[in-house]
């Protein structure tokens, strides 16, 4: 199963988000990013935190999503998120607009990848370029 994790990095791609979710199965949204999605990008799974999320507005947008309130503080959106995805099967995650922002969010979320390459395939998206890290099979 295919999914499209999207952040909320403040260089988002609504374009690359419309594309990507085309081809996706399931897209989870992290939290800060679900009322940034194009209009007819539609999250089957919004999770994280909810510290950058106006909670009641986005369940009133998306009445058909599910909603993941993660608040394990060790982990950050992007790996609750991964985690989500592995235990619903996804062999292959593309991820979108997890880069950019502050230095340390970038890391971190490169961490993630390294972390996980090998329960998953995982491709990163940011700006034009596409990071791939394959499962060993």
């Amino acid at each position: 199963m295919r999914f499209l994790v999207v952040g909320d990095s403040p260089d988002f791609e609504a374009d690359k988000v419309s594309e990507l979710a085309g081809i996706g199965d399931c897209l989870i949204a992290l939290d800060g990013a679900a009322l940034k999605l194009p209009p007819s990008t539609v999250p089957d799974i919004i999770c994280g935190d909810f510290d950058s999320l106006d909670l009641a507005a986005a369940q009133q947008q998306f009445p058909q999503a599910e909603f993941l309130r993660l608040e394990d503080q060790y982990e950050n959106d992007l790996e609750k998120a991964l985690k989500v995805a592995l235990s619903r099967g996804g062999g292959e995650i593309l991820l979108c607009c997890i880069f950019g922002g502050m230095p340390d969010q970038h890391a971190a979320n490169m961490s993630v990848m390294v972390r996980y390459h090998r329960a998953a395939s995982l491709r990163a998206f940011h700006r034009g370029m596409e990071c791939q890290i394959a499962s060993p099979d």
